[in-house]
């Protein structure tokens, strides 16, 4: 992890120097026909290049605003990176929202186009887009046969890449050497305290900056690793995910995107990640299931996790243990921890909690299981880790140190 995050003026410059580096190797996955296909670095980029021509055609101009309304998908990043690279000011929407939500987004960010996936989100967001007075663009990933009733411009992703995939590609390189780190780069949307969503805009430079402090706390886990794998599942339209990816980018991590909540232990085995981030309540499902599944278990299989548990919660308090127990915990460490570790796909190096306070007995629960579990705090406008817990030294009920390059 040599990068230096701080060298770069934008997040396309960042991302032009990793596909330079790495080429032909693979960056991007998704579950295609059951079976996670990638694409590579290359590849990413020249899809990249083909949207962001595609946008310029379309009349979209540096500082406007395109809203991004997607599940986690490589289209998303592309897309992201694409109106970054023209200098347009992408806005995450949540696929979760109401038309009413998107009319406030699109309305109040005063975008210019909106980047759909699916058919049932573009069932939500069109009425929204028709009631607007500037947004007049609609960009369909998704190849479907629907027909909309709605009297919008709608371009299919593919025709938008085949129409601008050519030898006279703009030098988006160029391009990104004028941004700088002050520039704007996306408009956060938050729910805030009440009413209507709250836009936060955030530099280039402040989630670089973020990405400078990830690396700083995660650099001893990853020294190591000839390569490096992250599951994605929380939504890209969260400020914590979003920045994340960039930092993804900048360790040159392979992210594979989990299809679906209700596939992701599943999606974990097939992917063997090294890392990966959620939410409080993820990590309270996770002890709810493992603890249920174990009254399902023999006596002996009981006796052997109760040990466990024991013993991991001495090895966090620094109890000290006897001769019998440090032999015992080692043995534990093979017998079980390393099976609970597999059914995660056994690569784990930490798994990373932020978004809400985590539960410390859930968070000690897991700990003394052997899944190392770091609690971070952020907020939206910081982009948005302020501080989180060091792998060399936790503290459950903490959210660790700041940030590297951060104020409080």
């Amino acid at each position: 992890m040599s990068l230096n995050f701080d060298q770069f003026n934008s997040i396309v410059s960042l991302f032009h120097h990793q596909v330079k580096l790495f080429q032909d190797k693979p960056y991007l996955w998704k579950k295609i026909d059951g079976k996670y296909t990638s694409l590579s670095w290359k590849q990413v980029r020249e899809q990249v290049d083909s949207i962001a021509k595609g946008l310029k055609n379309l009349g979209i101009l540096k500082g406007d605003r395109v809203v991004i309304l997607s599940e986690n998908r490589p289209e998303w990043q592309i897309a992201d990176l694409a109106i970054m690279s023209i200098g347009a000011i992408s806005v995450p929407a949540y696929t979760t929202s109401t038309t009413s939500d998107y009319s406030h987004i699109i309305n109040h960010s005063e975008a210019r186009c909106i980047i759909i996936s699916s058919h049932s989100l573009a069932l939500k967001a069109l009425p929204a887009v028709v009631k607007s007075s500037k947004c007049k663009n609609v960009i369909k990933i998704d190849n479907d046969k629907n027909n909309y009733n709605e009297p919008v411009n709608i371009t299919s992703w593919n025709t938008l890449i085949k129409e601008n995939n050519d030898d006279k590609l703009i030098d988006f390189e160029e391009e990104a050497k004028t941004q700088q780190r002050k520039d704007t780069a996306c408009i956060i949307y938050t729910s805030g305290t009440g009413g209507n969503p709250k836009g936060v805009m955030l530099s280039h430079g402040a989630m670089l900056t973020n990405c400078t402090g990830a690396k700083e706390l995660l650099k001893n886990l990853v020294k190591d690793l000839k390569e490096i794998r992250f599951l994605s599942w929380l939504p890209l339209s969260h400020s914590y995910e979003h920045t994340l990816q960039f930092f993804k980018m900048g360790i040159s991590a392979q992210i594979f995107y989990a299809e679906s909540i209700d596939t992701l232990l599943v999606n974990m085995g097939e992917v063997k990640p090294h890392f990966m981030t959620a939410v409080p309540r993820f990590y309270d499902s996770l002890h709810t299931r493992i603890s249920q599944g174990l009254k399902k278990q023999g006596k002996i299989s009981q006796l052997l996790f109760a040990s466990t548990l024991k013993l991991g919660e001495k090895n966090y308090f620094n109890e000290k243990m006897n001769g019998l127990e440090k032999i015992t915990n080692k043995l534990l460490d093979k017998i079980v921890r390393r099976k609970v570790n597999k059914r995660f796909g056994g690569n784990l190096k930490a798994l990373v909690s932020g978004g809400s306070a985590l539960n410390f007995e859930v968070g000690l629960y897991l700990t003394a299981l052997g899944l190392p579990l770091l609690q971070g705090y952020g907020q939206t406008e910081t982009a948005p880790v302020v501080s989180a817990n060091p792998p060399e030294k936790v503290k459950l009920d903490t959210v660790g140190i700041v940030f590297k390059g951060t104020e409080v």
